[in-house]
């Protein structure tokens, strides 16, 4: 056994008392959390900085990790969506598969434990198998037009199947409300609740969005006529785009509502009244958007943490994600830390593995420390 003592521990949810010591055995499990005196004072490693859980990126997409600066910034997010479609293909795939293993590897390398990934085909899952990193995948279907609701929801479990052969987590998710309809999002949302799985979509990321829905012009009409996608027959229901598709979420699915960038505090309120968990991604944000999220209009107790791409963001750093936040919002670290610990690892429920510094657990543990409000990774401890 090892006896860790830091300058401060953060157990997921709170800074311990002064002078806690942390017990692990041999392959960083958790046995006992206990005060310094209970333990001989020659067998304590001592520790400057914080000792905190392994991270939880909620949000990511590895499979556009071979799009890694090749997408202009501040393009907004129709441009930036049609640039994903048209490079996505350009680099074959075992090169595709060399730019995830490098992202994945520098995911750990960062203190990340746990990753909550966007998948719209099976490429990850090799990857995923073999990784230090627990993934939960979101299988995402996309699928405007009702009449594609049965092909798009079998081709979302044939990807969904491989996966679980992989022996990889992963449930069905929706893109976004202006690329699938309220009835693919119904037959999902059964499929998971059947199944005890949480669900994840797109949420607000740009104005267009909100646009769109209300029925009026937006740069989405751009983004369907270039790919020659008809969209006469859709019809508008004259509200934000949360509230178009907030009755179609299924309270017994737990829903990770991803950027938010957009999102009113009365539709936040309405919101936080379900089964819904924020997650925001503020480098992605201002890397396509070059705007945050209204921060005040959100209740910050529960919220995670994503990067994104590569594509759309520099790197793969839940860290510097929440540095963003501290720089931005009224937050303390003591949230900020909540958010990519404990908070993301209940979002994409893998709670009882990590998140916390608690006995039983494997959380995984990283040295930190904090000056001007801001937070820095020193190492991976364990």
């Amino acid at each position: 056994m090892r006896f860790l003592k830091a300058d401060k521990v953060f157990d997921g949810l709170v800074f311990l008392e002064p002078e806690t010591v942390i017990v692990i055995d041999q392959t960083g499990c958790i046995i006992d959390v206990v005060a310094c005196e209970k333990v001989a004072n020659q067998a304590i490693e001592r520790i400057e900085g914080i000792i905190c859980p392994g991270f939880v990126n909620a949000h990511c997409h590895l499979e556009l990790s071979h799009l890694e600066r090749s997408i202009p910034q501040k393009i907004g997010l129709v441009n930036f969506a049609l640039a994903v479609i048209q490079t996505r293909q350009a680099l074959p795939e075992p090169e595709q598969l060399q730019a995830m293993e490098r992202a994945d590897a520098a995911m750990y390398s960062k203190g990340i434990v746990a990753v909550g990934d966007i998948s719209n085909t099976t490429l990850s899952a090799s990857i995923k198998a073999k990784s230090k990193l627990y993934y939960h995948t979101f299988i995402e279907l996309i699928g405007l037009n009702p009449t594609r609701t049965e092909g798009a929801f079998e081709a979302g479990l044939n990807v969904l199947e491989a996966f679980q052969k992989s022996n990889v987590s992963a449930s069905l998710a929706p893109h976004a409300p202006y690329s699938t309809s309220t009835t693919l999002m119904d037959k999902m949302a059964q499929y998971n609740a059947a199944q005890n799985q949480v669900s994840s979509i797109h949420n607000q990321e740009c104005e267009a969005e909100n646009i769109f829905l209300k029925g009026e012009a937006s740069a989405f009409e751009k983004l369907y006529s270039t790919l020659n996608i008809p969209i006469d027959w859709f019809k508008p229901t004259a509200t934000s785009s949360f509230q178009y598709y907030a009755p179609h979420l299924n309270a017994n699915v737990p829903q990770l509502l991803v950027h938010n960038t957009f999102m009113s505090a009365v539709d936040a309120e309405l919101a936080a009244q379900l089964n819904t968990r924020f997650c925001f991604c503020p480098k992605a944000n201002l890397y396509i958007e070059n705007t945050l999220p209204h921060f005040s209009n959100f209740r910050l107790d529960t919220f995670c943490v994503g990067t994104d791409s590569l594509a759309s963001n520099k790197q793969l750093d839940v860290l510097e994600e929440v540095n963003e936040l501290l720089a931005n919002t009224s937050i303390s670290v003591e949230q900020a830390l909540r958010a990519i610990t404990s908070n993301g690892a209940s979002a994409l429920q893998c709670h009882n593995q990590f998140g916390f510094i608690k006995s039983g657990f494997k959380p995984g543990l990283n040295v930190i420390q904090e000056q001007h409000h801001q937070l820095r990774f020193i190492k991976k401890w364990c």
